[in-house]
Order: C-alpha cells, then sequence, then structure tokens
C-alpha cells in the first residue's frame, strides 16, 4: 500500500470519525433535554412514573412499586444517564446477587446500543 493509498483511507476515516463524533454530541445534548429519550430510544414505552422519575432532579429517590413494573429500566437509564452526562461520576450497579447485577448492567449496555452505535 502506497503512501498516497494511507493517506486517502486515512482522511475518510477521520471524515467517519467527525461525523459520529458530531452525531453523538448532538444525542448527548438531546439526552440533557429530556432523559426519557433513553428508554424511548431504546424502543421503549415509559409509564408516566418513570418519565417522573427521569426528569426528576431530586438527589435521592425512593421507588416503591410492584413486580415487573419497570423499576430496573429506569435504574438503568439513570445510570446511564450519569454515566454519559457526568464524565467520571461514580455509577455503581449493586444488586442482592451477581445475576441481578449482571441483568441491570445488560439493560444499560443495551440502552446505549440503540443510540450511540445504529447505523
Amino acid at each position: 500500500m502506497t503512501l498516497r493509498t494511507m493517506a486517502k483511507k486515512l482522511g475518510r476515516l477521520e471524515a467517519l470519525a467527525r461525523r459520529r463524533n458530531d452525531r453523538n454530541a448532538a444525542v448527548l445534548e438531546a439526552l440533557a433535554a429530556d432523559p426519557v429519550r433513553i428508554l424511548t430510544d431504546a424502543g421503549m414505552e415509559p409509564d408516566s412514573w418513570q418519565t417522573g422519575v427521569l426528569r426528576s432532579d431530586a438527589s435521592r429517590l425512593l421507588l416503591l412499586a410492584s413486580r415487573q413494573a419497570g423499576k430496573s429500566s429506569v435504574a438503568a437509564a439513570l445510570a446511564l444517564q450519569t454515566a454519559l452526562l457526568r464524565p467520571r461520576a461514580p455509577v455503581l450497579l449493586l444488586s442482592p446477587s451477581l445475576r441481578q447485577s449482571g441483568e441491570l448492567y445488560r439493560k444499560v449496555v443495551d440502552g446505549v446500543l440503540p443510540v450511540f452505535w445504529s447505523t
């Protein structure tokens, strides 16, 4: 591969990276404006209480909800919001068992994939 070919390829990669960075910046701005987008971009329609929790500016929250109500999804969305909008902020995903912590982590990762790595 010649130096000229490598320079062309590098230029295309740099342009692609700039477009992706611009797109990601726009996504982060939209997320800061409305944190409910984490769930909607992941294909979920949040309940009104979930919307209230995600838009709350309270420093602490206590959720009293039934089983399968979506508490883990909201917790994952809040963790993802904090990780994306507050660099170097500690984000801990704690659950009573390793299996539950792994499921919560999977929800965080599944929330990020549709937003940043879609084509």
